[in-house]
């Protein structure tokens, strides 16, 4: 079920996944193997910005790409039996890192791009 989520979000752009940034040093997000990622996705940075008339829009102000090495495996039933996703260090993954500006701060939205 989770794949075919996923490939129905890569085809059409109202499902693509759009998660905010956690932290900035590295850049992580809460998305992972469950929405398809495997290493190597191109997602856009968008920031809110209040226009004139007080409505929200989004802004591109980056890209990031997800980092092959640490990819988070947020698939159902994943970490059971004592199986529990680790980095290089022993850190236990809770997000997926991506690779891109220091401009990105926290709170910006990352948004799959094609």
């Amino acid at each position: 079920l989770d794949n075919t989520f996923a490939k129905l979000q890569k085809k059409n752009d109202v499902f693509k996944p759009k998660v905010p940034v956690l932290t900035s040093g590295p850049i992580t997000a809460q998305i992972g193997m469950k929405e398809g990622l495997e290493g190597g996705e191109k997602f856009e940075v968008l920031e809110m910005v209040l226009n004139k008339d007080g409505k929200v829009e989004y802004k591109v102000v980056g890209k990031a790409a997800v980092d092959k090495k640490i990819v988070w495996d947020n698939r159902y039933g994943a970490g059971e039996e004592g199986e529990i996703q680790k980095d290089a260090d022993g850190n236990v993954i809770t997000s997926t890192i991506f690779k891109g500006s220091k401009k990105i701060q926290p709170g910006m939205l990352l948004k799959l791009k094609k």
